[in-house]
């Protein structure tokens, strides 16, 4: 099994040689801006050793482990601000953008600083609350950090798990799995 990444996806594939199976999974180009990907990563590794199906199926409980520790590393609040930084390409100018999505209320931040933007500019910023109530509260522009932050850990987390599933979901993997707790001994490659 070979890992890629191209063009902001990131493939995992394996030709078997007797079935002639290839076996290819892809993140969305979503999962690229990103940064946890560094876990998926090594979940990715852990599974790239396999050379057949059986052995796949062997290193599953391995990979759910990596995410699990993923997980609680996201939950105790051990990430760092280069795991957590999301990375977005402005599609607009946003003194023009309307929407008060999770990249335009950063953007806003970083104008209210003195920061010029365009469109095709590239801004970084953490999710530190997405239900809030008032928009700025909800994501803070990376470049305005001080000492005082923190995440949102479930939306971390989500976001984490929304990743994993997207690989591990035809190993037969459900979100139930990735939980801590979770001691499923057989999974089922779906063909």
């Amino acid at each position: 099994i070979n890992i890629c990444l191209k063009r902001g996806q990131l493939g995992l594939h394996r030709h078997f040689k007797r079935s002639k199976f290839l076996f290819l999974l892809q993140f969305s180009a979503f999962y690229s801006h990103f940064n946890l990907c560094i876990h998926l990563s090594f979940m990715l590794r852990c599974l790239s050793r396999a050379q057949t199906l059986a052995e796949l199926r062997e290193r599953i409980p391995e990979a759910l482990e990596v995410i699990r520790a993923s997980r609680r590393h996201l939950h105790e609040g051990h990430a760092t601000v280069e795991e957590l930084a999301v990375t977005k390409s402005l599609s607009q100018a946003p003194q023009t953008h309307r929407h008060k999505t999770l990249s335009m209320i950063a953007a806003q931040e970083l104008l209210a600083r003195g920061v010029s933007l365009q469109a095709g500019d590239s801004i970084q910023y953490i999710l530190t609350d997405t239900k809030a109530a008032y928009p700025p509260d909800r994501v803070r522009a990376v470049a305005g950090l001080d000492g005082t932050w923190s995440y949102d850990r479930a939306a971390y987390d989500a976001l984490l798990c929304k990743a994993a599933l997207a690989v591990l979901s035809p190993l037969g993997i459900t979100s139930a799995d990735l939980d801590d707790g979770s001691d499923r001994l057989s999974y089922k490659i779906r063909s």
